[in-house]
């Protein structure tokens, strides 16, 4: 199942193939980023855990609620420049192989109120699909 790139989406992120766009709160506010798509066979679909819809909170342990879209895809694209990852390695050259990402999913547990669920995943970096 294909999944078509939404009009409003960046091209997919670093490798890792999610279409990601500018997110809203409940007041209509833009505010963070969402996943738009999946890119077929890319790292981020392959894991089975992301969907449409999904809030992105954290790369790499740094929080991106509120950092505009360009801001967010820039860290998923060059993850070295990362706060939490600058600790770990000082040097220039250090390329992670992988990325930590973590979301909220609004789920509705049959109650008719949506509940906020926070949960990571690790993916590869580079593989899988192609993608930007």
């Amino acid at each position: 199942m294909s999944k078509k790139r939404p009009p409003e989406a960046s091209p997919p992120s670093s490798g890792i193939g999610l279409f990601l766009a500018a997110g809203e709160d409940v007041n209509g506010r833009k505010r963070g980023v969402v996943v738009t798509g999946l890119l077929q066979g890319g790292p981020a679909e392959v894991c089975g855990k992301i969907r449409t819809g999904d809030r992105l909170l954290a790369v790499e342990e740094e929080r991106v609620e509120d950092k505009p879209p360009h801001e967010v895809i820039s860290l998923i694209t060059h993850p070295e420049r990362c706060r939490q990852r600058r600790k770990v390695s000082s040097s220039s050259s250090f390329v992670p192989q992988s990325l930590w990402l973590t979301f909220e999913r609004l789920e509705d547990f049959g109650s008719g109120f949506l509940v906020p669920r926070q949960f990571s995943v690790e993916l590869p970096r580079g593989g899988g699909g192609g993608g930007g």
